[in-house]
């Protein structure tokens, strides 16, 4: 959500004997994750969405294992909406599920040896 309230983006994750996503605002159908999670009885998912004006990137890793990287766009999603909805800044995050079951760790990245200008 933004933190305003409004959404800016929709994920679903569901873990049962095959663990599958949900894009809400791009597609509404359950999919299987394309890539096995680790089977280690804890899982640390780390979540990144890349924007661009065009595109939003979505990855998900696992355990430090990628197990989705998926471009949305236009003719990956259904909904109409897609674009303003994933393009808005994230301010806040729920999850449903039981209480004692999940806990939330912000991650941010520092991009560093970045090249802003090429020659050829």
């Amino acid at each position: 959500y933004t933190a305003q309230g409004s959404h800016a983006g929709l994920l679903y994750i569901r873990f049962s004997s095959t663990v599958q996503y949900q894009l809400g605002f791009c597609r509404p159908s359950w999919t299987d994750f394309p890539t096995s999670f680790p089977s280690a009885t804890e899982k640390v998912l780390r979540i990144t969405v890349t924007r661009t004006p065009v595109v939003s990137k979505l990855q998900i890793h696992c355990n430090e294992v990628e197990v989705l990287n998926v471009l949305m766009s236009s003719s990956r999603c259904n909904n109409k909406s897609w674009r303003e909805i994933w393009s808005n800044k994230v301010g806040k995050i729920k999850f449903w599920g039981t209480a004692s079951d999940y806990s939330y760790r912000p991650y941010r990245a520092t991009c560093t040896g970045l090249k802003t200008s090429w020659t050829n």
